[in-house]
């Protein structure tokens, strides 16, 4: 696929997400406060945002900008941590940061920095990702953010995480039945926490998903 056709997937990609918007907005209960075309609007500046700060991007050496994914990474690390202390959100996962009128959102900043240490890791161990021993160490690093957000607790945006580790080693060359024993193993930790969250406290001490199921 070329660029041009590239792009122009991701202008389609924006178009529809537009629409849809628009069309899952103009509900009595969505508009009894908001006017109907307001969230449209945003979702439409945005998409102007990102496509700006797309082309920008474009502007500069990706192997440069890859020299700031050990910063970039500790500092995603440093937001997570921080908004489970000073984070808030009327929907019950502490997910933000207030500065001012301002809302930060630290996990879509770790979104990014994990795409790009993800980057910089595989393109490290390009000679052993067709292996066990190539792909299990790259876990290392989706690992601290996918935990950090999990504390908040978002399993949505954890699980987005998960799924930018799992695009980037199957393009990287990571073999199929590699990718598919870590899902498994995965599944089987994740059965086993939720039925332990399950049992009384006094026989398992404290609930492992229990903040995750409030979500």
């Amino acid at each position: 696929m070329c660029i041009r056709d590239r792009l122009l997937a991701v202008l389609s990609l924006c178009g529809y997400g537009l629409v849809m918007v628009y069309s899952a907005t103009r509900s009595p209960e969505a508009t009894s406060l908001t006017p109907p075309s307001s969230f449209a609007q945003k979702q439409a500046i945005w998409m102007v945002v990102g496509l700006v700060a797309f082309a920008v991007t474009l502007l500069f050496d990706y192997e440069r900008i890859a020299q700031w994914n050990v910063p970039l990474y500790a500092i995603s690390l440093v937001l997570l941590a921080a908004v489970l202390i000073v984070g808030r959100s009327p929907t019950g996962a502490a997910s933000w940061i207030a500065i001012g009128s301002f809302r930060l959102q630290p996990s879509e900043f770790a979104k990014i920095a994990v795409i790009l240490s993800l980057a910089v890791f595989l393109s490290r161990r390009m000679d052993v990702i067709g292996e066990l021993r190539g792909v299990l160490p790259s876990l290392l690093v989706p690992a601290a953010p996918v935990l950090l957000v999990l504390m908040q607790p978002d399993f949505g945006t954890a699980l987005v995480i998960i799924a930018i580790w799992f695009g980037a080693v199957y393009l990287a060359g990571a073999k199929t039945r590699h990718l598919g024993a870590v899902l498994a193993a995965g599944l089987a930790l994740f059965t086993l926490m939720w039925n332990l969250d399950r049992l009384p406290l006094d026989r398992v001490g404290p609930k492992p998903l229990a903040r995750i199921a409030q979500k």
